[in-house]
């Protein structure tokens, strides 16, 4: 399973269930690795992933910063432009 089908499926369910959106805040870890169980009992992949949940609202902007690597950054040409700054 890719990260962003996960993604997408948590944040769905996070919108028709409140208690769920309610764990899933609270406890990440916890709420993720449950799910992940109950709906995909074989992904092995996730087991041991580090899970941050924020609530977006109107006044926050989340920023993810990844950590790439010179292989990447062959394979992203865009990246260059990172060097110049």
């Amino acid at each position: 399973m890719k990260k962003e089908e996960l993604q997408s499926k948590l944040t769905a369910k996070a919108w028709k269930d409140p208690e769920f959106k309610k764990r899933l805040l609270a406890n990440p870890k916890e709420t993720i690795s449950a799910f992940i169980k109950e709906h995909f009992p074989n992904e092995k992949k996730l087991e041991n992933a580090n899970f941050k949940v924020v609530e977006h609202d109107p006044k926050t902007i989340v920023i993810g910063v990844c950590c790439i690597t010179s292989k990447e950054a062959i394979v992203f040409p865009w990246l260059r432009f990172l060097q110049a700054a």
